[in-house]
């Protein structure tokens, strides 16, 4: 089963879409990353220029209903593929889309495609497009040359120009259920029901992660992520400037690492006020609700630092050296064993 059958809503959208034929002028799908939103847009563009025979029993008839790709015609395989003259994909340059690239873009959509029945244009973090990139855009949107489609992918409509949205119809796309995505990876990857459930809680509700961290198995990493957090209070300042120079090495690893971070001490915060016992595989150092809070808030603004380009070795320091300076239990409690 592909990761995106699960976005259930989303598809019959798509696949109402498809069957009336009244295809709009653009569409806005948003939601968090690892949901499917990219492969939704490749999907549709396949559909609006299949040429094969459509079978109801292929992966895609069943998630785009009758009329969509079969998946195996010249034209779906080269979609697949990325080779498809008349699918446009366009990404940001550095940080930004920039205005240049939607003019190229709006120049070139002057001339029809030498191939393909319908041509679809798909903005990857469309969020990105500066404001000038944004209202250069506007008119092609309302009024897009004959046979031609746009497809915006952004986490959420607030970060779009109002007047983008506006020519848009907007496709959510929503986190799955933790217990619908640990039961794939147990049906489909046969992995273990523990690590399946700590793989579903850690990816917030993208399937596609929860594969990614099964094939990988994250567990280990978790585990000893974590315990080397539990056990860093009251140890020498060294021991957790140290740290932070093995964790920012990388630093799409280390936002990772941070996310990750932020789960562990929402779960120990849930929990405490609750009552109730940790989740699986998670120590817990004994951190107080007022030092939880504490935690979380520099998490926060760590996360932003970094993902502003501050310097992430510093920034992790901070954070760092707060948690050196909290007087938890001794080491945690242990980890329960990953069956």
């Amino acid at each position: 089963m592909h990761h995106l059958a699960l976005q259930k809503r989303a598809l019959a959208i798509l696949a109402g879409i498809l069957n009336t034929g009244n295809i709009p002028n653009a569409l806005l799908f948003s939601g968090p990353a690892g949901l499917g939103r990219a492969d939704a847009a490749l999907f549709f563009a396949m559909a609006l220029n299949c040429s094969g025979s459509r079978e109801p029993d292929s992966d895609y008839q069943q998630m785009l209903g009758p009329k969509g790709p079969c998946g195996e015609c010249n034209s779906c395989r080269k979609i697949l593929s990325g080779n498809h003259p008349a699918i446009l994909h366009i990404r940001k340059e550095g940080v930004y889309i920039r205005v240049d690239q939607v003019r190229d873009l709006i120049d070139s959509l002057a001339f029809k495609p030498f191939e393909g029945k319908n041509r679809v244009v798909i903005f990857h973090e469309a969020q990105s497009m500066k404001i000038e990139a944004a209202n250069a855009l506007l008119k092609s949107l309302e009024e897009p040359p004959d046979g031609t489609s746009f497809v915006l992918i952004a986490p959420d409509r607030v970060m779009l120009l109002p007047t983008i949205v506006s020519r848009c119809q907007e496709i959510r796309f929503t986190p799955v259920d933790e217990q619908a995505i640990a039961s794939f990876l147990e049906a489909d990857m046969g992995v273990a029901p523990k690590k399946a459930r700590l793989y579903a809680r850690l990816s917030q509700g993208g399937l596609l992660q929860a594969r990614q961290l099964a094939m990988k198995n994250a567990a280990a990493r978790w585990q000893w992520l974590l315990e080397t957090l539990a056990k860093i209070s009251g140890q020498n300042p060294a021991q957790a400037l140290l740290l932070a120079q093995v964790l920012s090495a990388s630093k799409k690893r280390l936002l990772t690492d941070i996310s990750w971070i932020r789960i562990w001490l929402a779960d120990l915060l849930k929990h405490r006020l609750a009552g109730r016992p940790l989740p699986e595989n998670s120590p817990d150092p004994g951190w107080s609700e007022e030092e939880l809070l504490e935690l979380l808030e520099v998490t926060d603004r760590m996360e932003q630092q970094i993902s502003g380009n501050a310097n992430a070795r510093l920034a992790l320091e901070v954070m760092l050296l707060s948690l050196q300076r909290k007087h938890g239990k001794s080491g945690g409690r242990p980890f329960q064993a990953l069956g």
